[in-house]
């Protein structure tokens, strides 16, 4: 297997929970075994309260049962573990100390790693959007290495950033077996098109992606604004011709794009209608994670 190279990331920077206990950033990474492929979550912390903290953890345990049978016994998934997740992911963010983070869990046989600190993209790239370029390796096959679980093999990732880029290119979109667009390589995608005089939001659907808990976020915002969310196939000219193009996913919360294969998308950036769903995000992330009382502190 191979490691998950953002682990090694900034290590100085964030702190460490293994079994819930504090440890060293080192000895955190030490703690898996390389034959072993774990299952992780990332979760965000807003006001000091975890965000859509359930269908993160409902999801991890999903992601078990599909890419990690052999240890799912011995840790009694179900009920158990998820109180014994959450029981140590709230532990990390109490010990962390700070209102706004990032947060990964990671389940491997060898228990549970909680990491906690900061990560987001530049300010600058939400004004100017990013650039996407197709991927020459294709999206693994749901019957081969099941992209809706979500694991610590990135090999299928790995591949598409060994392959020669421009310096300017952000993120690689995916293609599915039948040339039909699936995601990028840790997030979804969502473009903007008109029908008749009408914004509309579409996305990929499920089959062959990862199930993000933005990207069903981000539906609901969408539906909340009055706009009509189609799930269905799309293809790459079908993003070359939209009117908006974003991505989507816990870190970036909702990131225009600029453009995919040199192809320039849109004629503002970002587009009013991603303007629109990230203002809408905020509002309700604020709603679900308001500031802590001081009897809550």
């Amino acid at each position: 297997m191979t490691q998950d190279p953002r682990l090694k990331t900034n290590l100085m920077k964030n702190t460490y929970f293994l079994n819930g206990k504090p440890v060293d950033g080192q000895i955190a990474l030490k703690s898996y075994d390389p034959e072993d492929v774990g299952v992780f979550e990332t979760l965000r912390v807003y006001n000091s309260r975890i965000f859509r903290e359930e269908e993160h953890l409902e999801r991890l345990c999903e992601s078990v049962q599909t890419a990690a049978p052999a240890f799912l016994q011995p840790h009694k998934a179900g009920k158990e573990a998820l109180a014994k997740i959450r029981r140590e992911v709230r532990l990390a963010v109490q010990g962390y100390g700070k209102a706004e983070a990032v947060l990964r869990v990671t389940w491997t046989p060898a228990g549970f790693l909680v990491m906690i600190g900061e990560r987001r993209a530049p300010q600058d790239l939400y004004e100017t959007g990013v650039t996407l370029k197709t991927s020459p390796v294709k999206r693994s096959l749901s019957h081969a290495a099941p992209p809706e679980a979500k694991t610590t093999d990135y090999t299928n990732a790995l591949f598409a950033t060994l392959e020669p880029r421009p310096a300017a290119v952000y993120e690689w979109v995916f293609l599915d077996s039948l040339g039909y667009v699936t995601e990028v390589r840790i997030g979804n995608l969502f473009i903007v098109d008109f029908f008749g005089k009408k914004p509309r939001l579409r996305t990929p659907p499920l089959q062959g992606i990862l199930n993000g808990v933005t990207r069903r976020f981000v539906i609901e915002c969408a539906l909340f604004e009055g706009l009509e969310v189609r799930e269905e196939p799309l293809t790459r000219h079908e993003i070359y011709t939209a009117s908006e193009t974003f991505l989507t996913n816990t870190s970036w919360e909702i990131l225009p794009v600029r453009s995919l294969d040199a192809r320039e998308i849109g004629r503002q950036m970002p587009g009013p209608v991603t303007t629109q769903l990230h203002r809408c995000f905020r509002k309700k992330v604020q709603s679900e994670c308001p500031p802590l009382k001081s009897k809550e502190r």
